[in-house]
């Protein structure tokens, strides 16, 4: 039983590192991936002279991280589901290698494939799976201006180029998104004429027009900003959580739509 007990601990070790780093450290996609791969593995090599059945060694120690990042990122993020077997294998290569120059080689070779996985085919499944790209008329919308000017509609808006970013002023990802939306303002300062960056604030988790102010002008952001009533525009383009980020062309066509924000992609 106390066996069974150790090799459970290490199973949850795992769990609970990549829930803390994630948690206070980064959201970051690529990171976790290999956060949770070292481990798994160095779980694995804390355990692996412990006297169980090999086969059980290796579930009850990757299972409970992975069954996490199924639900919790797989499920929505499909072409992450790589971290499933590179957990297992981390299992299998801290448990089944007795000697120790060849687990610190395998060891080491197998973070330098997770590390190039993590780094260079992560942000690409990433950008891909919250990305869509489209040419279709843009749904009927009125969102309410709390600077000045005119409130924001689908037929005001033609003639200029319209970047809508749907946010709450209390989500993480919505203002790390943010600040890369600023870089991109910034160089595009030659087509000031052309173009309108809106931020939306919409009522879901509280938010009201004056926390929406007050959160604009907090951060000194250099954007126009509109609240949208019951989420109402929000949902016309389909998106079911925040941040939501659209494109309308100066026709009034939806040419791009990105639901979510990681740190992990290239946005």
């Amino acid at each position: 039983m106390n066996k069974i007990g150790l090799l459970i601990c290490a199973g949850l070790l795992p769990l609970l590192i990549l829930f803390l780093f994630m948690k206070f450290v980064s959201l970051n996609l690529s990171y976790s991936l290999l956060i949770g791969t070292i481990s798994v593995l160095l779980a694995s090599i804390w355990q692996k002279e412990t006297l169980a059945n090999p086969l059980l060694k290796v579930v009850l120690i990757a299972a409970p991280v992975s069954v996490a990042y199924y639900f919790l990122i797989v499920k929505e993020l499909s072409g992450l589901w790589i971290a499933l077997p590179l957990f297992v294998i981390a299992a299998l290569v801290g448990l089944m290698i007795k000697d120790t120059r060849m687990q610190v080689m395998t060891s080491l070779g197998l973070i330098l494939i997770v590390g190039m996985t993590s780094f260079f085919h992560i942000p690409k499944i990433v950008s891909d799976s919250l990305t869509e790209i489209v040419n279709i008329p843009a749904p009927k919308y009125e969102i309410d201006n709390l600077l000045e000017g005119e409130d924001f509609t689908h037929d005001t808006d033609l003639g200029r180029v319209k970047i809508l970013d749907f946010f709450g002023a209390w989500c993480a990802p919505c203002i790390a998104e943010m600040e890369e939306l600023k870089a991109i303002k910034s160089s595009l300062t030659n087509y000031e004429n052309e173009l309108d960056f809106i931020l939306i604030c919409t009522d879901t988790g509280g938010d009201t027009p004056e926390k929406a102010l007050a959160f604009h002008a907090k951060r000194k952001l250099p954007f126009l900003l509109g609240y949208d009533e019951n989420a109402k525009a929000h949902k016309s383009f389909d998106f079911t959580g925040v941040p939501g980020l659209v494109i309308i062309d100066k026709k009034g066509n939806v040419r791009f739509k990105h639901e979510g924000y990681n740190q992990a992609e290239d946005f």
